[in-house]
């Protein structure tokens, strides 16, 4: 197993950097953590944002939602904030994000990571039908485009292939950790030879559900679950899942409990196995 990490921290080092740079700065938590202690208030600055399948978003949506999804967002950072303008998204705007909370598969949770490293500061989930709001089907009219902005990368909330092995490999370090959030039946299942799929990363499982209430919040009561197995507010926490999509989703929980120091693979085991 160690070869097969040493291998894989070999072939990660061995990336081509990216030519373009921007502007990153460390993610302030602050924001999400008093925001959560409060209801979701929706006001006319509000933007919503509806995480649903279009097909659903169709059939009925808060009038003034617009229907965008994480899939949409490509590798262009200056592409994407230049999209999040012309909603009217700016660094400071108020952005509240709906899906389909516990039934969805984090959906809502991946778009609020994606704008938090992009470089807005107060995002917040739901669960779509938890506002008490009217629905329609109408098309909302587009709000004013925010002026431009350039990406202020969160860097510190993405994690590398490079860093998850480093800390699988390390037996020595109680301040770092790595988080599994796939289900139990994932976690533990094996192969015809009844081996793990995946390797052994020495990884605590919690499923990505544990940490949202019904209503697509962050869960509080995490913090006491998570101080139980040891992980504590101000360390390293790496999360992971099969693609990125539930891990980033958790990663965004973790920042509004206030764990600051959480990441997430995006690449996910699909990453991880890739030959």
């Amino acid at each position: 197993m160690k070869q097969f990490f040493s291998i894989l921290l070999f072939l990660s080092g061995c990336t081509l950097a990216p030519t373009k740079t921007y502007m990153t700065e460390d993610i302030n938590t602050q924001k999400l953590v008093t925001v959560l202690k409060k209801p979701i208030n929706i006001t006319n600055e509000t933007i919503i944002l509806d995480a649903r399948a279009p097909f659903e978003f169709a059939v009925a949506h808060l009038p003034q939602a617009v229907n965008i999804r994480s899939s949409d967002f490509g590798k262009d950072p200056s592409a994407e904030v230049r999209r999040l303008a012309l909603l009217g998204i700016s660094p400071q705007s108020q952005v509240v994000i709906l899906g389909l909370g516990l039934n969805g598969a984090g959906e809502e949770g991946h778009m609020a990571w994606t704008l938090l490293y992009l470089g807005v500061e107060n995002v917040q989930t739901a669960q779509a039908d938890s506002l008490g709001l009217r629905y329609s089907n109408l098309i909302p009219p587009p709000r004013a485009n925010a002026p431009t902005w350039e990406p202020r990368l969160r860097g510190s909330i993405r994690a590398s292939k490079q860093e998850l092995l480093r800390v699988a490999m390390s037996k020595f370090d109680d301040r770092a950790h790595i988080l599994d959030v796939r289900s139990k039946k994932e976690f533990f299942s094996k192969n015809r030879d009844l081996e793990y799929e995946v390797p052994d990363l020495r990884a605590v499982n919690i499923e990505w559900k544990d940490f949202f209430t019904q209503m697509g919040r962050p869960n509080l009561a995490m913090r006491d679950q998570l101080r139980a197995v040891q992980i504590n507010p101000n360390d390293r926490v790496i999360v992971i899942s099969n693609n990125g999509l539930r891990s980033a989703a958790t990663t965004y929980a973790l920042l509004s409990l206030g764990y600051k120091n959480a990441a997430s693979f995006a690449g996910g085991y699909t990453e991880l196995l890739k030959k």
